[in-house]
């Protein structure tokens, strides 16, 4: 491919940058580096300079050679994920590869590709985490290494599961609902479910409480159901308005919701996550671990905020609550716990180490089976029970199960209507010809006409004694037959409660000004009643699913060297090692610098560049493990420090973070230390550690 000139600036950009970073590391790093790559450095020197000379020892094509030979996979894992994340810090790669790579291994191969050049980062901006590059001197040779399918892999099975699991669907919604509807006092103050509906609920949806939980949770979060202070209310306008969303798109919203409550932005972005992760899967499915990380990446594409931003980003953090504080990975665990007791995701089989792997499931997937037109799917028999089977969407659901009572819900979804049900659709507007009208719409048979007879009479028990709330319109004669007559007066109302005194459908008073100035009566003063009620606020705008990650059978195709090129070019570098009269110090030095894959050319071997240093201190050895937590101190390098678990004595725990200070006692020195990536402050008795290693923001 042809590079334009704007590709061209961008790299030259790229490279200033690079050399940027260089030019201001501390001068002790900075000369480390020159002198293992360079040699001894003569005085008087230019650092720009000495720059443009590291980056000519890196055009040669032997040394470049030897570099891309010796890189593993797990290099080549990192070098793609801080290639395809926008903003790759050390936090975001601890996330990325969390579960399969512990911290001290993480942060001290990134510190490897450092010393090697292969990457850098930025330019250390008021303390604030730095961004992770590639050199942009390495790219075009680093580039054939760059492949989604490395960070993303395909499962492999070692065992399949072929049994067809439980999914949401909008029978359950729509059962749940009604169950709701009819029992409005199911929940506790806590909002939790009170025992004898556990009980009832247990009957209606064997085999569900955890499922129903969830789903609970996430009504509550998605306010489509209300809890006042004795009761549980649907809001059916804000249901009925979730239900026009596709299926995918409301049970990606239920899935998040579930998991905790979240801004709207919060909401919209990881339920557009969700769909894109789930749409992205590999063919043969994908394991959890691998999961978050695809979470992690696609969640990663949001521009680089300014430092401004991120100082008012982070000022309202503390305000939010603890569920939008997760960062990626983490919340996105939770939310695959709730994807799969929907069985949004199922499981379709294990890898050789146990691991799960998912693939999307059938809600997913099955979008067909609810277009137009639809299926007659409702049968009504004598006793009237009314037996619906899957095909109609939530949309189409919901206004029939309003004066329905859900009996059971497994293949298929049974309810009753009686007089409460039917009572409770004439309170929410239900006329006894709208329940015909939408029962004969999707029923196979005739309505039952003795099912007829008993919604007309429990109708006109109803009528007998009714009580209103809401807009009330009084006319005289005239006026009043004006308004009937008027289409655009007319559609508003509701009921006609005696001669010239309406009840009206409108929600508000901006509703009721606008009904005002259309009925064309400028008599019509300033509504009398200040009570309004909201309309609620349409859902976030969620694209389908958009499969994000190309997946390629197969890596390393083209450009790549024998898989044993690099075992190769160390056994060279070490043969001319033993060639060298050293003393054994220096020779032990750069024998480490060749094991680390510093070592791209034979003019690096110079015993005069070495520093010997022991990084690590165990047992009782405790005047070296305080020295080392010391010279940490210092240097501002962290420690991996080994020790009895809090939880379980008969176990030890590894922690890796930056070392504060030291506080000394009688026999003993507590280490005050920051963890990572939490940041949390915890403190240590050195005694008690069993081992401390050093691990240097350089290795030379």
């Amino acid at each position: 491919m042809l590079k334009t000139d704007s590709d061209t600036k961008q790299k030259v950009q790229r490279i200033l940058a690079w050399q940027e970073a260089v030019a201001t590391l501390p001068d002790n790093r900075f000369f480390d580096i020159m002198r293992v790559y360079l040699g001894e450095i003569k005085t008087p020197y230019n650092k720009q300079r000495l720059i443009e000379q590291l980056g000519a020892f890196l055009h040669k094509e032997q040394n470049r050679k030897n570099l891309t030979s010796m890189l593993d996979d797990f290099d080549k894992e990192i070098i793609t994920a801080v290639a395809l994340l926008p903003d790759a810090t050390q936090t975001h790669l601890s996330d990325f590869f969390a579960g399969e790579y512990t911290l001290s291994k993480l942060y001290t191969r990134l510190i490897n590709l450092t010393d090697r050049l292969i990457i850098y980062k930025d330019k250390q901006d008021n303390g604030e985490q730095q961004y992770i590059h590639i050199n942009p001197l390495l790219e075009e040779i680093l580039s054939p290494y760059i492949d989604s399918s490395r960070i993303i892999p395909p499962a492999v099975h070692a065992v399949r599961i072929d049994e067809v699991p439980f999914s949401l669907s909008p029978e359950f919604i729509a059962a749940f609902v009604s169950y709701i509807m009819e029992k409005p006092e199911l929940c506790k103050a806590d909002g939790s479910i009170k025992r004898n509906n556990e009980i009832r609920l247990g009957e209606i949806f064997p085999g569900k409480a955890r499922c129903l939980h969830l789903l609970l949770t996430a009504f509550f979060n998605l306010q489509l159901i209300k809890q006042n202070e004795k009761n549980v209310a649907v809001d059916r306008s804000r249901f009925s308005a979730f239900a026009e969303l596709s299926p995918k798109k409301q049970y990606a919203y239920i899935c998040v919701a579930s998991t905790g409550r979240l801004s709207r932005e919060s909401l919209r972005s990881q339920a557009q996550l969700f769909l894109d992760c789930s749409a992205s899967f590999p063919r043969d499915g994908i394991t959890r671990s691998v999961l978050i990380r695809e979470a992690v990446l696609l969640g990663s594409t949001l521009p680089r905020q300014g430092r401004f931003s991120r100082i008012i980003e982070e000022s309202r953090q503390a305000g939010r609550p603890q569920a939008e504080n997760e960062r990626i990975g983490q919340l996105f665990d939770r939310i695959i716990d709730s994807a799969e007791i929907f069985g949004l995701l199922c499981v379709t089989g294990k890898t050789k180490k146990g691991e799960k792997i998912y693939n999307a499931g059938a809600p997913l997937v099955n979008e067909e089976q609810f277009k137009e037109p639809y299926n007659k799917v409702i049968n009504i028999d004598a006793g009237f029970t009314v037996t619906i089977l899957p095909g109609l969407p939530l949309k189409k659901l919901l206004p029939v199960v309003f004066f329905l009572n859900v009996n059971s819900c497994n293949t298929v979804a049974e309810f009753e209507i009686n007089r409460t049900s039917a009572i409770r659709a004439f309170d929410a507007g239900y006329s006894a010809e709208k329940i015909y009208e939408l029962l004969s719409q999707y029923s196979l048979y005739s309505i039952p006409q003795n099912l007829r007879i008993s919604i007309e009479d429990w109708n006109k028990s109803y009528s007998s004694a009714m009580m209103y709330k809401g807009y009330i319109l009084k006319l005289d004669e005239k006026n009043a037959q004006i308004i009937e007559k008027n289409p655009n007066t007319a559609k508003f109302i509701q009921t006609k409660l005696c001669n010239g005194v309406y009840l009206l459908t409108i929600s508000d008073d901006d509703e009721a000004s606008l009904f005002i100035n259309s009925c064309g009566l400028d008599s019509i003063g300033k509504v009398r009643s200040a009570k309004t009620e909201s309309v609620p606020a349409p859902f976030p705008i969620l694209t389908d699913g958009r499969t994000l990650l190309p997946h390629t059978e197969t890596a390393d195709t083209g450009l790549q060297p024998a898989q044993d090129e690099g075992a190769e070019v160390i056994k060279e570098f070490r043969t001319m090692l033993e060639g060298l009269d050293l003393p054994l110090l220096q020779k032990d030095g750069l024998s480490q610098r060749i094991d680390h894959k510093v070592i791209l050319s034979p003019d690096q071997l110079r015993g005069s560049t070495v520093h010997a240093e022991n990084l690590e201190a165990s047992g009782m050895d405790f005047l070296g493990k305080i020295r080392l937590i010391e010279s940490a101190i210092t240097s501002k390098d962290m420690i991996e420090l080994i020790i009895q678990s809090d939880k379980d004595a008969e176990k030890q725990q590894t922690y890796l973070g930056t070392p504060l200070h030291l506080t000394k006692e009688t026999g003993d020195a507590l280490l005050h230390m920051q963890l990572e990536p939490s940041k949390e402050m915890k403190t240590f008795p050195v005694s008690q550690a069993s081992n401390v290693k050093l691990i240097r923001t350089s290795l030379f």
